[in-house]
């Protein structure tokens, strides 16, 4: 199949998991034998996710300059004429619209891909209805289907918009290059000594994500535990929040040294992050779905604790591989306090170890991007 996607960049630095959602999948698809091009809004001269594969990229950034807009417009046009499908990805981008007033032309079929950002919430609420009016309502009408990453996404979209042609397509990891760095002692590197409990977050620093919960939730801790050694460690690049976290912990008179702020952190750096934990938390209050999750479930022997609102808890192959509470400090304690209660237990962390091979067994098999791709490849093809 001819497959041409719609989004903003191939940039995880400007659009983070939805450009590593959508160009894993692209890269994916290529590799299946499909002739895969990707249509994106902005260019980032520091990354291209899909430098080294065959899919073909096109900026249509009027930045650039507008003579080479206009010559980026007509290879689009001709994309489409080619075209089978389009995936448009994201929702409220400037690729989409182009892709609107030229397929008036082209008449080309096309899905929605929306990656947990279309329920209209959030920043720009006036311009995101204005938007609908004038052209997502006619988006989603005319879509040959719509893919959810969750079932917590799909029904939002079914109740917010009445939509019937919706398929959930989770998240997934690039499990060959994974597998290279992931030996099967998944042997633990400890930030701290071997005593200290190291609970564990990675992601933005940015309200939606929970930050500040998981912080007054082990305060909690500290103050139910206060004999005990325990650490919070923070990775991941700041969105505007770290200040206003960093005021949190000295309002509750947390010592400096039990919570550290290490910044972004990727490669090899990332793999021993995961390992050093004694329990890694994804405490978001609104997540797609959490490609961190994932990668803490199959590094590492630890617990992983994620909120309902991460839609990690309605795949029943991971009701096991997670431990899953409310996206509140109350709940977030009660699911910390029991992980770290637990830890003492030999029983306990060998049942932690004897679930690693599992878990990994079914992330492997069932949220590989190879088995995302196939899954919306199938879909295609029975449209």
């Amino acid at each position: 199949m001819n497959i041409v996607f719609f989004s903003d960049s191939v940039s995880s630095l400007l659009t983070y998991g939805n450009a590593v959602r959508s160009c894993s999948i692209a890269k994916e698809l290529s590799e299946n034998g499909h002739n895969v091009s990707f249509v994106c809004s902005r260019f980032d001269p520091r990354e291209n996710l899909l430098d080294d594969t065959s899919v073909a990229v096109v900026y249509v950034d009027v930045r650039r300059g507008f003579r080479r807009f206009i010559r980026e417009t007509l290879i689009v046009c001709q994309l489409l004429q080619g075209s089978d499908i389009c995936l448009l990805c994201l929702f409220w981008d400037f690729s989409h619209i182009l892709f609107y007033l030229l397929n008036l032309f082209t008449n080309s079929r096309y899905s929605l891909m929306p990656n947990g950002v279309l329920p209209p919430y959030g920043r720009s609420l006036l311009l995101k209805r204005l938007y609908m009016i004038f052209l997502g309502n006619a988006l989603l009408r005319h879509s040959s289907a719509i893919f959810a990453v969750t079932h917590l996404e799909a029904r939002e979209l079914s109740n917010a918009f009445q939509l019937e042609k919706i398929f959930v397509l989770p998240n997934g990891l690039a499990i060959p290059s994974l597998e290279s760095n992931c030996p099967s002692s998944a042997a633990p590197r400890k930030l701290e000594s071997p005593d200290v409990f190291c609970i564990t977050y990675l992601g933005r620093l940015s309200s939606e994500k929970g930050v500040d919960l998981l912080i007054r939730a082990f305060s909690d801790l500290v103050i139910k535990h206060q004999n005990s050694r325990l650490c919070l460690a923070i990775a991941g690049p700041d969105f505007g929040a770290k200040d206003d976290l960093v005021r949190l912990i000295d309002s509750l008179n947390l010592p400096a040294p039990s919570v550290r702020f290490l910044g972004p952190i990727t490669g090899q750096e990332k793999i021993d992050f995961y390992r050093s934990s004694s329990l890694h938390v994804v405490p978001s209050r609104h997540e797609a779905m959490s490609i961190v999750a994932l990668e803490a479930a199959f590094f590492s022997t630890c617990p992983v604790i994620a909120t309902l609102e991460c839609g990690l808890h309605e795949f029943e192959c991971l009701s096991d591989s997670f431990s899953f509470c409310e996206a509140n400090v109350l709940s977030l304690f009660a699911s910390i306090s029991s992980a770290y209660d637990a830890s003492d237990s030999k029983s306990y962390r060998q049942a932690m170890i004897d679930q690693y091979e599992q878990r990994r067994r079914v992330i492997r098999d069932r949220f590989s991007w190879n088995a995302v791709a196939r899954k919306l490849a199938s879909c295609f093809e029975s449209a």
